[in-house]
């Protein structure tokens, strides 16, 4: 069983690490209460802030096509 997660930080909140907390409670919630074996995420790939939170806290790109990324954690 998978989820794909999708986030987004506030203009004035952004480089403050919402994006790693928010990534990392919804693995959380994922495993523990949805029994999730995978996390997947899709991000544009000019979007270097989101690719570098993905990739911090465990995601691994699988997917680069037409300028998006797709990124999968396993839990």
């Amino acid at each position: 069983k998978s989820i794909e997660v999708g986030y987004m930080v506030f203009l004035n909140k952004r480089r403050t690490g919402y994006g790693k907390a928010i990534l990392l409670e919804a693995s959380r919630i994922a495993k523990k209460y949805l029994k999730c074996k995978e996390i997947r995420a899709t991000t544009f790939e000019e979007n270097i802030a989101s690719c570098k939170a993905f990739e911090n806290v465990g995601f691994i790109k699988t997917k680069s096509e037409n300028g998006l990324v797709t990124y999968v954690r396993k839990l």
